[in-house]
């Protein structure tokens, strides 16, 4: 299992050019890419994570 952080201003930019009604098409592409299930959580400092399981 491994865990990638992203600062708030690349989540920022992020969300700015995937809007979130493309998120779930995009981790399903995402998904297909690297063949593994993954999911976006936010911590409490606003960090977005992807953990691969």
């Amino acid at each position: 299992m491994s865990i990638i952080e992203f600062s708030k201003e690349r989540v920022e930019r992020l969300i700015c050019m995937t809007n979130f009604l493309k998120i779930s098409c995009s981790i399903q592409k995402w998904n297909k890419l690297i063949n593994r299930k993954f999911m976006f959580f936010f911590t409490a400092t606003q960090q977005l994570h992807i953990q691969f399981y």
